[in-house]
């Protein structure tokens, strides 16, 4: 047996010269000489200990190989595959198979400083979860039959060579602690007509509508068909004040007149109990709008100072367009550009329908719990008479039997909403994972239901993203950040927002993205510990250890562990040996079982010999 020889070079990658370990088959077979060829064989793998990056861990393998190996291209393929190995414990370790590096035709490339070697880079992804640190990555080689079965025809070496450990979780100690507001239900007879406002947007420089445009045209089509009583259709066409919609004067009234068309469309085609003659249409049009804009403004995450910039200019001398240039040349141009201006590009519908009837509290709880119970027909009361029963009980499991019962008459926003905060409620009292993940997933489509009825309610997106970061889709929780932050809610709620899109950009791996959405945030433990994350996650290690001590010094909730420990991990990074030592012993003596924690983090894996490692770890 050929003795295995493992040579490290020190640098940021670890590179293993790794000669497989021959196993003899019957007879002198292609099989056998390919993985003798196949060594020495040298094998890179970047980085050398893994590291999260969101929810993935991204690896990237070369292999330097002898062209011998190719003698038997016909007949046998070299192919070195990957395994993730981890829970070693276990009696039988768990694998993940990653992939393979193949010498195949088309998959290598010859060594361009000595040709006697091939080269073959290949990427990987392994999901993240908590049991899979710790782990390695493993290599083993192979010799298949070409065009045959491989489970009959392929010889391996009997050694699995060790490449890489993991996993470095750093980059997800985010900070998250979104606020989940129920919305407010009110229960006053209307005087004249319950009001529904729903805008509906446009591309840049368009005026062209047919309801696929935008997240809530299909609510506005849905209102339509689904008959509600309707008195009067109002449609206010506007624009943004940029240079690419203010050139023309007549965008915004063409606007208003291509919804008005696809709303008569609906009417003739779906109504039956309204129709263009009993319904009261009117169009008109608002070009330079200063008032929305401003409005938009002064509830959006800009800072005081530059608020007071957009309003002096705004408020003072000179033409529309003069006024939109000057918005042009400020610091925040980019936030209006992004979030502003394309909710200006847009048609309001004002819809205004029938009036309700008003009973008394008591009468509306004990009628909605028997339509919760089946008792009572649905129709005894009216969908905003349940919602607002939903609004007397503290209970969860109340609420959601009254809520779903509301949505029997109707899917109103308010009701989806506030059903689908009970639901995420719920997924956090939730302790099975299975019945966890069916209560997200109802919450999400509650949620969505109700920030595409009322998409200019920041607060709805915001809760959608929540749940959507919740049952893991950090893709879809990033879009309704997007949606959320260029709606419109109230100051505080903004910052709240822009802080955990920034938490979880750092989640999907995007530092810089992240510390742009911070900006806007309030200045909160969250947004600290945030912050000192993402400069430790691009190297800025001064500005990350300024960061965790300054949310030291803010008292957080769990009386600075993790600050501190975060602290420990930069100042680890840093090589910085007595920052290292002092702030790990004052994160043990603040939280005791940080010492088994920091022994096995391999953000340490370099100190855990070190005396001042262990002395720190006695405090």
């Amino acid at each position: 047996m050929v003795p295995r020889v493992v040579v490290l070079f020190f640098g940021r990658f670890s590179q293993l010269i790794l000669p497989l370990a021959l196993v003899s088959v019957v007879g002198c077979t292609p099989y056998r000489q390919v993985l003798r060829a196949g060594r020495p064989q040298q094998l890179t793998v970047e980085p050398k200990v893994l590291e999260a990056s969101g929810d993935l861990v991204p690896i990237t393998v070369t292999a330097r190989v002898p062209a011998k190996v190719l003698k038997w291209e016909r007949k046998v393929t070299y192919k070195i595959e990957l395994h993730y190995r981890y829970d070693e414990r276990a009696a039988v370790p768990k694998r993940e198979y990653l992939g393979g590096l193949q010498f195949a035709s088309g998959d290598y490339l010859y060594d361009p400083t000595d040709s006697r070697w091939l080269i073959a880079t290949k990427s990987f992804q392994l999901a993240y979860s908590p049991e899979k640190h710790p782990g390695h990555v493993t290599a083993r080689g192979f010799a298949t039959a070409v065009g045959k079965d491989i489970r009959r025809f392929r010889r391996e070496s009997p050694k699995t060579i060790e490449l890489a450990p993991g996993i470095i979780t750093t980059a997800r100690l985010v900070v998250l602690r979104p606020r989940l507001d129920f919305t407010p239900e009110t229960y006053v007879p209307a005087q004249d007509s319950g009001t529904l406002e729903l805008p509906v947007y446009f591309p840049p420089n368009m005026a062209f509508f047919n309801g696929q445009y935008g997240t809530n045209a299909s609510a506005l089509a849905d209102f339509i068909t689904e008959n509600v009583k309707t008195r009067s259709i109002r449609i206010v066409g506007g624009h943004a004040p940029d240079a690419v919609d203010a050139h023309n004067p007549r965008l915004a009234l063409l606007r208003a007149r291509s919804v008005q068309k696809y709303v008569v469309d609906l009417l003739d085609k779906y109504g039956y109990q309204n129709s263009t003659k009993s319904v009261q249409l009117s169009v008109s049009a608002r070009p330079h709008d200063w008032t929305f804009f401003l409005e938009r403004v002064t509830n959006s995450a800009l800072p005081e100072k530059q608020i007071d910039a957009i309003l002096d200019i705004v408020n003072g001398s000179g033409s529309y367009e003069r006024k939109a240039a000057r918005l042009a040349d400020l610091p925040c141009a980019e936030y209006l550009e992004t979030y502003i201006y394309p909710m200006m590009r847009r048609a309001l519908v004002v819809i205004k329908h029938a009036p309700r009837a008003a009973r008394p509290d008591y009468e509306l709880y004990l009628i909605a719990q028997r339509i919760a119970a089946g008792a009572e027909d649905a129709n005894a009361l009216t969908e905003e008479e349940l919602r607002y029963a939903a609004s007397l009980t503290p209970l969860l499991e109340d609420k959601r039997r009254i809520y779903e019962g509301a949505l029997q008459t109707g899917l109103s926003w308010p009701a989806c909403h506030n059903l689908g905060l009970i639901y995420l409620k719920m997924a956090n009292q939730e302790l099975t994972p299975r019945v966890r993940t069916i209560l997200l997933k109802k919450a999400v489509t509650n949620l969505t239901y109700a920030a595409h009825r009322n998409p200019l309610d920041a607060e709805l997106w915001y809760h959608l993203a929540i749940g959507q970061q919740r049952l893991g889709n950090t893709l879809e929780s990033l879009h309704a950040f997007d949606y959320a932050a260029k709606a419109t809610g109230k100051p505080e709620l903004m910052r709240q927002l822009f802080a955990d899109k920034g938490a979880l950009e750092l989640i999907a791996g995007q530092p810089d993205d992240a510390l742009a959405s911070m900006q806007y945030a309030e200045t909160t433990t969250q947004t600290v510990m945030n912050r000192g994350l993402a400069n430790l996650l691009k190297g800025d290690y001064p500005a990350a250890a300024a960061a965790y001590e300054e949310a030291l010094k803010m008292t957080p909730d769990d009386g600075g562990k993790l600050a501190s420990y975060c602290r420990a991990i930069v100042a680890a990074r840093a090589h910085d040996d007595t920052a290292l030592g002092y702030w790990l012993a004052r994160t043990v003596a603040l939280d005791p079982t940080a010492a088994d924690r920091a022994t096995q983090d391999l953000e340490f894996r370099d100190y855990v010999t070190m005396d001042l490692f262990r002395d720190a770890l006695k405090q």
